[in-house]
């Protein structure tokens, strides 16, 4: 026999952003936003779906001091064109670090996210700093609480775990066999409702009859016949 388990879908409730610091000294230029995209689209999370941003924030410290391999300072180029005759506007990375320190690696992450309304979401998400310093220590502390508001509940959860194993449950009783074990089992597990007619037993030891449970009819309930 074949059984089909349905995945588990991701909904709004599910998504809660992370907020990640990212320090650019040092580090290559593809690489540092490889690293990136990854994080804003939410690729390192077993959440991950396309229609919906599962990704975390993002923010990158000196972003000015990144490195690139060979003569990509001298011969990689950006163009900018208005749209207008003789509108195009060529500079290399060298310029690009020297006049607008976060625009190599805005540009670079861009072209690896998705073109679409999510990608831009995603895109905005990206907080860019040539500098050491940031704004954002509120943010990373919140984050830092909730980590570890989340280790404890998954400490607690694992102690409850233990407990369980070391002190099993009793095992169930056996299955009822005669007449009067049956109902009396049914009876349990099926308590009485108002709204619902159910029968009980009067006694089992004499001769008895169910009688009915339910609104007050005398005339439709049944009594107990003597011996």
């Amino acid at each position: 026999m074949v059984t089909h388990t349905k995945p588990k879908q991701t909904k709004l409730s599910d998504l809660k952003p992370d907020w990640v610091l990212i320090d650019a000294e040092g580090k290559t230029l593809g690489r540092l936003a490889s690293e990136i995209a990854t994080l804003l689209m939410g690729k390192h999370r077993s959440i991950y779906v396309r229609n919906l941003n599962t990704g975390d924030f993002v923010i990158v410290i000196n972003a000015n001091k990144i490195k690139v391999t060979g003569k990509k300072l001298e011969q990689k180029r950006y163009f900018n064109y208005s749209g207008y005759h003789g509108g195009i506007r060529e500079r290399s990375l060298e310029d690009m670090l020297e006049r607008w320190p976060t625009e190599a690696i805005k540009h670079a992450v861009k072209g690896m996210l998705p073109k679409n309304t999510p990608g831009r979401q995603m895109l905005s998400r990206l907080k860019l700093y040539a500098g050491s310093e940031h704004p954002h220590e509120a943010q990373l502390n919140a984050g830092a609480k909730l980590a570890r508001a989340a280790q404890a509940t998954a400490q607690v959860e694992s102690n409850k775990r233990t407990t369980r194993e070391n002190h099993p449950r009793k095992p169930p009783s056996p299955l009822p066999k005669t007449r009067h074990q049956i109902l009396k089992w049914r009876m349990q597990r099926q308590p009485l409702r108002k709204k619902q007619a159910r029968y009980q037993v009067i006694r089992p030891n004499r001769r008895w009859v169910p009688r009915r449970i339910g609104p007050r009819r005398p005339h439709l309930q049944r009594r107990r016949i003597s011996n």
